[in-house]
């Protein structure tokens, strides 16, 4: 851990305007038996770990016939994957390129996504599902673009407030939320708020990959809260 992070300096000089470059151009991505094609200002799900451990991680449940939201979709690649194991999924996000990306891409794949421009719940239809799966921002800045909104949590954490304040309308007790987080951002922080809004968040996988542990977090709803 104390080498990772004295070793994160030199690697963000040298990694991150390389990857400014490989992301500024149209490139593809394919898991399993899906491909998809990710913009400039996408989140590409093969560059960042997150995606493809999500998609790991929901391989080891049956997903056929399940109402299934993905919240900040980006390219599709988890929402696309999840549909062609027969669920009825939802992906939103709050950008027009992404949501853009989503609608073409689920056609280059061949099946039914619901897509929806919406900003967490702002613009979503009213229902309940049976999955929610999020791969949340995280790092504590205020997003000045319509990309920084895959990174970058509000300075305050607001994306969180929002999230955990308005997740109850959404769920049953039967459903089933996932996160996705790494040790690189604050997940004391992220969990007091959680528990604030009666969520707690329960460790159900983790993977390390260059010497960075992701977990996914089952969110459970206590009762009570803000």
């Amino acid at each position: 851990m104390q080498l990772r992070k004295w070793l994160q300096p030199i690697a963000g000089r040298i990694l991150k305007p390389l990857a400014r470059i490989y992301l500024g151009k149209v490139r593809r991505s394919r898991y399993q038996d899906v491909d998809v094609v990710v913009p400039p200002g996408v989140f590409h799900p093969g560059f960042y770990l997150s995606t493809r451990f999500m998609l790991r991680h929901i391989a080891q449940h049956a997903l056929a016939g399940q109402q299934l939201w993905e919240i900040g979709a980006g390219s599709g690649m988890v929402a696309i994957w999840c549909a062609k194991r027969g669920a009825i999924v939802t992906a939103s996000d709050i950008s027009i390129v992404a949501t853009t990306a989503i609608t073409a891409n689920a056609l280059r794949n061949a099946v039914e996504v619901q897509v929806v421009l919406a900003d967490l719940f702002q613009g979503m239809p009213a229902r309940c599902y049976d999955w929610i799966v999020i791969n949340p921002p995280y790092y504590p800045r205020n997003p000045q673009t319509e990309s920084d909104n895959a990174f970058y949590c509000g300075e305050e954490y607001q994306y969180f407030e929002r999230l955990y304040a308005g997740l109850e309308a959404v769920c049953t007790t039967e459903t089933q939320l996932r996160m996705v987080l790494s040790e690189d951002c604050n997940l004391e922080r992220i969990a007091t708020i959680g528990s604030k809004y009666g969520w707690q968040m329960r460790e159900v996988d983790r993977m390390r990959k260059l010497g960075e542990w992701n977990f996914i977090f089952a969110l459970e709803h206590q009762g009570g809260g803000a």
